[in-house]
C-alpha cells in the first residue's frame, strides 16, 4: 500500500474522541508539548531521561512496523520505507531511508526538519531520543532482534539534519 495520502486515511471521531489509522489509535500533539515534557524529565532525571523517550519510541516503532508489514504484506525494506514516509506525513520531519542492508542488519535514516530538534532548541548533545527509539523499533520489527541505534547528527547541535544509524546488535538492554 502506498501511503501518499495517509492523512486522508485517518478516521477521526469527535463523538468518541479518537483518531485511527487501520485500527491503530493516534493523537495529535504539538511538538512544544513533547519538548517541554522532555526538558522537565531531563531536569529531574538527567541523562537517564533519554532512556524514557527512547523506550517510548521503540515500543511504537516496533508495533507499527510489525502491524504494517502484516497488514500491507510489505517486505522488510518496504516496511522501513513506509515508516519513513509516515513520519513525514504525520509532521515529525522528512524521513529519508539512506541505507537498508538486511544481511548486515543496518539502517540509516536522515531526518530533515525534525519536529523534536526544531522545538527543543540548541544543545551540545543529540536530543531526538524518541525518533532514535522509533528507528530501533523499525530495526527490531524488520530484523526481529534488538539493534543499537545512535543519533550521529542532530539539528539541535547545529547539524544540517538529524541522522540515526544502527551500529550493531544490541545486547537486549534498553537504552
Amino acid at each position: 500500500m502506498s501511503n501518499s495520502n495517509l492523512l486522508n486515511s485517518f478516521v477521526c471521531s469527535g463523538d468518541t474522541g479518537n483518531i485511527q489509522f487501520n485500527g491503530v489509535r493516534y493523537m495529535l500533539i504539538r511538538p512544544e508539548t513533547i519538548c517541554a515534557l522532555q526538558k522537565s524529565v531531563e531536569e529531574k532525571l538527567g541523562d537517564a531521561s533519554a532512556d524514557i523517550f527512547f523506550n517510548s519510541g521503540l515500543t511504537g516503532g516496533k508495533m507499527s512496523t510489525v502491524q504494517y508489514m502484516r497488514l500491507f504484506s510489505l517486505s522488510k525494506k518496504e516496511a522501513a520505507q513506509y515508516m519513513c514516509d509516515m513520519g513525514g506525513q504525520i509532521g515529525w520531519g522528512k524521513f529519508i531511508l539512506e541505507e537498508f542492508d538486511v544481511p548486515a542488519e543496518k539502517i540509516s535514516i536522515r531526518v530533515l526538519n525534525s519536529a523534536f530538534a526544531a522545538y527543543y532548541g540548541g544543545s551540545e548533545k543529540p536530543v531526538c531520543h524518541f525518533i532514535r527509539g522509533i528507528v530501533a523499533g523499525i530495526a527490531l520489527g524488520v530484523f526481529e532482534q534488538p539493534a543499537e541505534v545512535v543519533e550521529t547528527l542532530c539539528l539541535s547541535k547545529k547539524d544540517a539534519f538529524c541522522r540515526f544509524e544502527t551500529v550493531g546488535k544490541s545486547d537486549g538492554m534498553v537504552r
